[in-house]
């Protein structure tokens, strides 16, 4: 799916929503009549309103950072706020663009709404009750008004919905939460490893930092409030801690930031790994980019060599770093039953973050529910089914899993999301990406709830 960026129109941007406003005009004159001015443009009453009137309010919608269209909302204050305009651009119709923007831009004035189309634009009168039945089920109406001074015309349709108001419960809550420790957490969090670029560490392009920033802040507006990072997380041009640091500091009071230690990466990006010593000065790096005094969950990352090995010197340090009121709560990741077992003798283990998903092999199965019985977290990465992945299906994505995709009107990516997240309550997600549009997929992901039948399914793969 092309990824999309709905915003607030500002006075910087009226020139590009005029132009976009004189192709919409002309789409429309088909329908509602209406010849162009004598200087070849429309009337643009309603435009203008856009950016005067503080009862209006004008969005444009990107692609790729090109403009594509443009939504204009009225009656902010009133009973019921009204779609006045909507344009999406014929080059990029029929991609999906078009309902991921409507639906953002209701989302942000939960309440009554009412939108107008003619009976005689077959496209929008499809269109348009799709986006109801989407948004309301069931629960919406239509009438015919007479258009107000054309008596000439046939009357509109108007539709009237509902848009639910979801601040009450985010949607990254909509799976539940779990307790790091005495810190409780919306089950859907967020991984930091794609904010910095194309793909992981300095093997892709930058990313935009404003973009990324924009992400970070959109993924806490969703409700997540676990992020997963790691000062080796860094780009040529980019740190994922200091993107965090910049996009949410001062942070927010619920916030959990779990970062990891023992892999170190120099400026140059090339890897080395830290002794049981120099575990102090990975946190306080972690601290310093974070811009915090204390760290709320520090995961020590074992490396393939010591994958049968023994942890105990190195937890052992981050354990006296803990007890020093520099980390809060520790975990494990890339490890073993034993080595959980190893290092729970030695201080609480909240949380276990090791690859896990759809095709698990049977032995981190067992590791998963074992997880649970002792209450310790089980933090998947790369539950989307690999690195380098960031959502929708590929060649990985078998029929089983496309399959259910299709019952439920989602992503591949999604229906991973969703049977990870329904293998125990103590599961949490951190999909990571530097999308938008995939970050609000991997969030929704929290609602989607997967038939036993379909669990089973996906469970026998391998």
């Amino acid at each position: 799916m092309p990824d999309i960026c709905v915003r607030l129109a500002q006075a910087a941007d009226r020139p590009v929503v005029e132009r976009l406003w004189l192709m919409f005009r002309h789409d429309m004159s088909e329908f509602a009549g209406g010849l162009p001015n004598a200087d070849g443009t429309f009337r643009g009453e309603r435009l203008e309103a856009a950016f005067a009137d503080t009862d209006w309010a004008p969005y444009l919608v990107s692609s790729r950072d090109q403009p594509v269209g443009f939504a204009i909302v009225r009656s902010l204050t009133g009973p019921a706020r009204v779609l006045n305009s909507f344009f999406i651009a014929r080059g990029a119709r029929r991609t999906g663009i078009g309902l991921r923007a409507v639906r953002e831009v209701l989302a942000r004035h939960p309440g009554p709404w009412e939108i107008a189309f003619q009976d005689e634009n077959a496209a929008a009168v499809r269109f348009w009750r799709r986006v109801a039945t989407e948004v309301a089920g069931h629960a919406w109406t239509e009438e015919r008004r007479p258009v107000p001074n054309r008596p000439e015309l046939q009357p509109d349709v108007w539709i009237s919905f509902t848009v639910p108001d979801s601040s009450g419960t985010s949607p990254a809550a909509a799976a539940g939460t779990w307790k790091l420790g005495d810190l409780t957490v919306n089950r859907v969090g967020f991984g930091a490893m794609r904010l910095t670029g194309s793909a992981a560490f300095d093997l892709g392009t930058p990313s935009d930092r404003e973009r990324s920033i924009s992400v970070l802040r959109r993924a806490v507006e969703l409700g997540v409030n676990h992020i997963d990072t790691a000062a080796f997380y860094f780009s040529s041009r980019r740190s994922a801690n200091e993107l965090i640091n910049r996009a949410l500091a001062p942070y927010p009071d619920d916030l959990v930031i779990a970062t990891k230690v023992w892999p170190g990466r120099d400026p140059s990006g090339e890897w080395w790994w830290a002794t049981p010593r120099q575990l102090r000065g990975q946190v306080e790096e972690n601290l310093r980019q974070l811009g915090r005094d204390h760290l709320d969950v520090v995961n020590l990352r074992i490396p393939p060599s010591q994958k049968s090995g023994s942890i105990a010197e190195h937890f052992g340090a981050l354990a006296d770093l803990r007890e020093a009121g520099l980390v809060r709560h520790l975990g494990i990741s890339n490890a073993t039953p034993g080595q959980l077992a190893e290092a729970q003798a030695i201080a609480p283990v909240v949380c276990v973050q090791n690859p896990y998903g759809v095709g698990a092999p049977a032995e981190e199965q067992e590791f998963l529910r074992a997880c649970g019985e002792q209450g310790v977290a089980f933090v998947p990465f790369f539950a989307i089914a690999g690195a380098g992945r960031e959502a929708g299906a590929n060649e990985t994505d078998g029929e089983a899993v496309l399959a259910v995709a299709r019952a439920h009107d989602v992503t591949p990516a999604q229906v991973r999301l969703a049977w990870t997240l329904h293998q125990g309550a103590h599961v949490l997600a951190i999909p990571g990406t530097g999308n938008p549009d995939h970050l609000a997929a991997n969030v929704a992901a929290g609602a989607l709830r997967l038939s036993d039948d379909e669990i089973a399914r996906l469970s026998s793969l391998e």
